[in-house]
């Protein structure tokens, strides 16, 4: 991980449709100042239901002031991305 792969989050995918459950990035925690793997919840939870970054194996809220940069979570070394899953074969992109 280099620091220059860390993007603002503003930039980040929330998700698809504006709801809960977005895809799960790494995102920097400043309360923790490390990285954590966490999703987008624009809904928050029944305490405040403000908006929140989501860590989706525990559940554990972070902040939205907590969080300051992400970056795409790396796919396992020889695992096919999405885009290279839903890329036409070499024949159909030649007109073959």
């Amino acid at each position: 991980m280099r620091s220059s792969d860390w993007q603002p989050i503003e930039t980040a995918p929330l998700n698809p449709y504006g709801k809960a459950w977005g895809p799960t990035i790494l995102v920097w925690c400043t309360a923790s100042a490390s990285p954590v793997a966490a999703y987008y919840d624009p809904q928050g939870s029944d305490n405040d239901n403000g908006p929140r970054w989501v860590e989706p194996e525990q559940g554990q809220e972070i902040r939205i002031e907590d969080v300051t940069h992400w970056m795409p979570i790396a796919a396992p070394e020889g695992m096919k991305t999405l885009a290279e899953i839903a890329a036409p074969p070499a024949a159909m992109k030649d007109g073959g």
